[in-house]
């Protein structure tokens, strides 16, 4: 059996930003800077499920790819892999996070085996007070207390000022348990989550499902309009 897959759902048709996955990083795709840190790791397999065959292309010789039908979100696209082969546990590390660390998703896979809770799901998240970074929507916040995430938003107003000092941002990418996602894909779309569009709130504060996030010394930024990639390459420079 295998243990890890690392699973990068991937599409082109982005509503944001159509064709994003193809979008070049110092001559590179996107998807490929991504893919490339999976593969770095050595924790199992790589997967790119994908909408189409010209992201599929620029992969395919170090990953698998695999063309997928639509789906609502990168975690049910991730599913779609995991349930043929039956990993003990899948790492969905999303295809818009161009400057995830190997050292990251090593420690995601750490953390997984360490837990016996099967709907225990593992991220990875930056500590952040600055306000207008906060603010923009397009940057997902979780609330930590602990070890432990208690809530995700896009929404600054909706955090209170109480709870700043304990924002991070959340990095884009899961660690489930292979009967763990099985639950979650199977579970109906929540209201918060269809207006938040925030996946993980379809189990947030239900009876045994946690999060529990590994933190980071990076901002994990995710390109999700054209303006992301300027400072995404301004934050390689640095690197």
């Amino acid at each position: 059996m295998v243990e890890t897959i690392v699973c990068i759902p991937s599409r082109f048709a982005s509503t944001r930003f159509p064709g994003k996955p193809l979008v070049s990083i110092r001559g590179k795709p996107m998807i490929r800077w991504v893919t490339e840190a999976a593969v770095a790791a050595n924790i199992g397999p790589v997967f790119v499920a994908t909408d189409t065959q010209l992201i599929a292309d620029k992969v395919s010789d170090i990953a698998i790819a695999v063309i997928t039908k639509e789906f609502q979100n990168g975690t049910e696209r991730c599913w779609d892999v995991a349930k043929k082969i039956k990993p003990n546990y899948i790492i969905n590390l999303q295809g818009d996070s161009p400057l995830i660390k190997p050292q990251t998703l090593i420690e995601i896979n750490n953390k997984l085996k360490e837990t016996t809770n099967e709907k225990n799901v593992v991220v990875a998240s930056k500590r952040c007070e600055l306000r207008e970074t906060l603010k923009d929507k397009n940057v997902v916040k979780c609330i930590v207390k602990g070890n432990k995430v208690v809530d995700f938003t896009r929404i600054y107003s909706a955090l209170k000022e109480s709870t700043i000092t304990s924002v991070q941002i959340h990095a884009g990418v899961y660690g489930f348990s292979y009967r763990g996602m099985e639950e979650f894909v199977k579970r109906e779309r929540t209201p918060r989550e269809r207006r938040e569009q925030l996946e993980q709130l379809r189990i947030l504060g239900f009876t045994g499902w946690e999060f529990t996030t590994v933190e980071i010394d990076y901002i994990p930024h995710h390109i999700d309009v054209a303006k992301d990639v300027d400072e995404v390459c301004r934050l390689l420079n640095h690197r």
